[in-house]
């Protein structure tokens, strides 16, 4: 999942990540005090098609 570094700079894979930085990771490692959904347009376009 794409999500974007809130405030306090986090370490991912080895790299380190200041606010505003996106960065892919894995949905277990997600934390909404850390980071906030980035919704691009591949996610939105699979949903709409499972809509229909």
């Amino acid at each position: 999942m794409k999500v974007k570094v809130k405030d306090i700079p986090v370490r991912y894979d080895g790299k380190r990540y200041t606010a505003g930085d996106t960065l892919d990771i894995k949905q277990d490692y997600f934390d909404d005090n850390l980071f906030e959904e980035v919704n691009d347009g591949k996610a939105r376009a699979k949903s709409k098609k499972e809509d229909e």
